[in-house]
Parts: C-alpha cells; sequence; structure tokens
C-alpha cells in the first residue's frame, strides 16, 4: 500500500518522493534541527529513515507523509504513524522544517492525519511523544486535543506522552 494523498487548506499530504532526500537530509545534519527527533543523521541514514517512512505503509497500511505547499509546491516537512516494536504506545508524529515553522503547518497536517489514520486503522489510541524542551511540538499537541499524560525514558532520553482524543471504539 502507497500513502493516499489527502489535501487541507493549504497542503498535501502526499508519499514521499526520490526528490524528498536531498531536503531531508539537509534538515537532519542541522543540530538545531534534528535535537528532538534523534539528534542529527549521515546521508545514509536519512535514506534508511525515508525508507522506512515508505516501508510503514506496507508493514502497518499506515505511515507518514510529505507535506507540500499547495501554493509553490515546497516540501515543508513531514507527519504521520509511527509504531516501532520498542515503543509502548503507537504514535502520530510531525516535523516541519525551520524555515516553515510558525505558520501552523504541523497541526494542520497532523489533525488530517490522524483523522485517516482513525478511518484505516480502525479505532486505536495514539500518543505523541515529545521532548519536554520542546515547545512548539508541545502547542501543536495541544491544538490537537492531546492530553500530557506522563514522562517516560524513551531511547535513553526524557519523552512526554501527549495522550490524544480516542476515535469512537478505541481499542489498545
Amino acid at each position: 500500500m502507497s500513502a493516499p494523498v489527502l489535501e487541507t487548506e493549504r497542503l498535501l499530504l502526499r508519499g514521499f518522493k526520490r526528490e524528498d532526500l536531498a531536503a531531508l537530509t539537509a534538515f537532519y545534519a542541522n543540530e538545531d534541527n534534528a535535537r528532538y527527533i534523534g539528534g542529527t543523521r549521515p546521508a545514509y541514514r536519512v535514506y534508511g529513515l525515508m525508507s522506512a517512512f515508505v516501508g510503514h505503509w506496507e508493514l502497518y497500511g499506515l505511515g507518514w507523509w510529505a507535506m507540500e505547499e499547495k501554493a509553490g509546491g515546497n516540501f515543508v516537512g513531514y507527519c504521520g504513524f509511527n509504531n516501532p516494536p520498542d515503543w509502548p504506545d503507537r504514535e502520530i508524529g510531525w516535523a516541519v522544517f525551520p524555515e516553515f515553522q510558525g505558520h501552523g503547518y504541523a497541526s494542520e497536517a497532523a489533525l488530517t492525519a490522524r483523522a485517516e489514520i482513525y478511518r484505516l486503522g480502525g479505532p486505536m489510541k495514539l500518543v505523541s511523544y515529545i521532548d519536554p524542551e520542546n515547545a512548539p511540538s508541545r502547542r501543536v499537541a495541544e491544538k490537537l486535543g492531546a492530553v500530557l499524560e506522563d514522562t517516560i525514558e524513551l531511547r535513553g532520553g526524557p519523552a512526554q506522552v501527549w495522550r490524544h482524543p480516542e476515535a469512537e471504539g478505541a481499542r489498545a
């Protein structure tokens, strides 16, 4: 299965394209950009990450979308469904490239993505794991109606657990 194309007021949520790799690699090469999402990564690891984003659709029937501005066609970030085997809950996550931050793209995309995740995957419980110092992502979670539930250790560091409103009939 490949990512369905979703549309918001200002964005297209689409599957990743080969051309996205350069922007994603540049994003992850910068320490400020990557500090809350696993740190910097060399190009080969970014390639692996993007491959995982694409492969999530095949493995789970859910996955990650590239966010593209309708006006101008800029690749501005990504959002979607994450289900690593070592994490306690399924996650919805997002990242917006610095030059496109502050425009509400993360919340706009994540709201649409979450609705599609519930539609495709059925009722489920979703969280967002957010570094306690990542104020912009905490604000996005709040805009989405998520509630701070706990702080846990996740892959060697603290992560706040933001519980999202459940779809009707949610299951674990």
